[in-house]
């Protein structure tokens, strides 16, 4: 019993730290790296658009809704309109209208 006693004893205890230092290292060096390289970085020129150009207006939009009973309404998103029950081809004619 005694030779188990100093067998445990003799063991090492595991550490609970975490060594940092090579995280430290890494993370100096990238911030060298950064540094180093940040000036050599070329701004590059952005086309913007002129004042007098302005952008197309928005086209109303259609919404379709299909129903799990695969019945199908359409709804133009314009002053409230309401739903109407509609089919396949005038759904079609619909989208085709629009643009």
């Amino acid at each position: 019993m005694a030779s188990r006693s100093s067998f445990r004893s003799s063991r090492r205890k595991a550490i609970a730290d975490i060594n940092v230092v090579p995280y430290i290292d890494v993370m100096l060096v990238l911030l060298v790296i950064f540094m180093v390289t940040a000036p050599m970085i070329v701004t590059g020129t952005i086309d913007l658009p002129k004042v007098g150009q302005a952008a197309q207006t928005p086209v109303a939009a259609l919404e379709v809704t299909i129903r799990q009973d695969g019945s199908t309404t359409l709804r133009r998103n314009t002053e409230g309109e309401k739903e109407k029950p509609i089919g396949r081809d005038e759904i079609v004619a619909a989208v085709k209208s629009m643009g």
